[in-house]
């Protein structure tokens, strides 16, 4: 029997891997936590699968979760396009994106300021890879994205975010041998710059694991897979570690692209209120939770 996959409880669920908890997901979502973990009981009733692993404090999507996810973000952008096209228009809705990278240490906060600076507006909230996002933009479906768009070595850079490897605690690999690398598995700037600083350091990098979203990545980390180059608004992600024996890399710079036709009082309030949650992080030290080399 074909299982029934609701909007609502999708929404929940990716919003649970998108936040990383429950407890972030209702809260972007304006739901309790209890009506998140219901949403997630229904998905799970109704595909017959596991998909929260909720061993220990973090919460991590299960393979089955991870590919859930997948086709629930698809589902979704179908269903908010095509709702779109038939709602009235209104010029006090705003379409605000968020890369992956950032998307977990920066929407909190984010939201709560959005909040406070446009109240009455009709927010809506997406997540994906910069690339896509900025076509987005581009194409005149997302009215604000944040996304990363290169490199600066100026460490006082407004909107510079660090570059740090990170590993899980347990992985050794030899002093003298190639650096294991973990990445994304399509064409990825992070990738070939993690390539290029090893390189210009003498080092060699192999390359022994892939995934096709940060989610897949961090996975892939934690694992002891290997070592994984990306950007790190505060400290890096549960049960990981920093790796300061490693080249350090330059800042990436995060930036703020809007709509070329985008005005008005409420998308100048949005870019403010973005431009001070950059502004305002906590900036990640090279020692905490560092991991040495042997």
């Amino acid at each position: 029997m074909t299982p029934t996959l609701d909007i609502t409880p999708l929404r929940s669920f990716v919003a649970i891997g998108t936040f990383g908890g429950f407890h972030r997901a209702a809260a972007a979502l304006n739901l309790t936590q209890s009506a998140v973990s219901r949403h997630v009981a229904v998905l799970e009733r109704a595909t017959g699968r596991t998909l929260i692993d909720r061993r220990g404090r973090h919460v991590a999507l299960t393979e089955d979760g991870r590919q859930l996810r997948t086709a629930a973000e698809r589902i979704l952008a179908a269903h908010d396009g095509a709702a779109a096209r038939y709602a009235l228009p209104s010029p006090e809705q705003l379409t605000i994106a968020s890369a992956d990278h950032v998307a977990d240490e920066l929407l909190p906060s984010l939201i709560t300021r959005l909040r406070e600076a446009l109240p009455g507006v009709d927010l809506h909230l997406r997540t994906g890879r910069g690339p896509e996002l900025r076509a987005a933009v581009d194409r005149g479906d997302i009215d604000i994205a944040i996304a990363f768009t290169g490199l600066t070595s100026d460490p006082e850079h407004p909107r510079g975010v660090a570059l740090r490897w990170i590993a899980s605690p347990t992985l050794r690999w030899e002093k003298d041998g190639p650096v294991p690398l973990v990445s994304f598995q399509q064409d990825s700037a992070l990738r070939a710059a993690a390539f290029t600083l090893l390189a210009a350091h003498g080092l060699e990098g192999d390359l022994v694991g892939e995934a096709p979203d940060l989610a897949g990545v961090h996975a892939l980390v934690r694992a002891g897979a290997g070592v994984a180059l990306l950007p790190l608004l505060a400290g890096p992600p549960v049960h990981t570690v920093v790796v300061p024996a490693l080249p350090q890399a330059p800042l990436a710079v995060l930036d703020i692209s809007s709509r070329s036709d985008l005005t008005g009082e409420a998308a100048e309030r949005a870019r403010e209120a973005i431009q001070r949650t950059i502004e305002c992080r906590d900036r990640p030290s090279r020692s905490d939770g560092a991991l040495s080399l042997r």
